[in-house]
């Protein structure tokens, strides 16, 4: 999408597809002679005695080159059960990811899923759960369809807010960049 990058050591888990789908996925993105040797995937939480923080930790020692780590979804990383949320946990689950991604100075992208029936024309109150969410995150992008256009909305601490219309590439499983829009929620 133009946008300014470093090469770097990323951690995929991608809790919630098989080897096979992300395999084919990534063969139509990059071909089958990519070496994808700056880039793990894993499937699950490895061990029961760890928690994901520790085996994210335990990675990082290994690679410490690794500045972005993407889990999807947060709510297979969650580490409770619990189908009641409130803010304050909502906030504290968020926290504990903040301080691992700050303490290590790296992105953490967590994925998460939107409400699919909310009124509000602001797209982070699409986001499910509460605002607790959003509240101790750094920032948060929604992905959401409007009027036959793909928008992807960011909020930040310290950003201004920013809307990119996108439209998918299906050829190669890749988002182009189509305009960027102001947009104030």
């Amino acid at each position: 999408m133009d946008f300014d990058t470093q090469k770097t050591t990323v951690l995929y888990l991608s809790l919630e597809d098989t080897k096979i789908r992300l395999q084919s996925r990534l063969g139509t993105m990059f071909g089958v002679e990519w070496p994808g040797k700056d880039m793990h995937l894993t499937f699950k939480i490895d061990e029961k005695d760890k928690s994901l923080m520790q085996q994210m930790d335990d990675f990082v020692f290994d690679y410490p080159d690794t500045r972005l780590i993407v889990i999807d979804t947060l709510a297979r990383a969650r580490e409770h059960d619990n189908n009641t949320y409130s803010y304050a946990m909502d906030y504290k689950d968020m926290l504990l990811f903040k301080e691992f991604a700050d303490a290590r100075d790296l992105c953490l992208i967590l994925v998460h899923h939107t409400r699919k029936n909310t009124e509000s024309a602001n797209p982070f109150d699409q986001i499910s759960g509460t605002n607790g969410l959003l509240g101790a995150a750094d920032g948060a992008f929604v992905l959401h369809r409007e009027k036959g256009e793909v928008f992807l909305d960011f909020v930040g601490r310290d950003l201004p807010e920013q809307r990119y219309v996108l439209k998918f590439e299906p050829t190669h499983c890749l988002w182009e960049m189509v305009r960027t829009d102001v947009q104030t929620f």
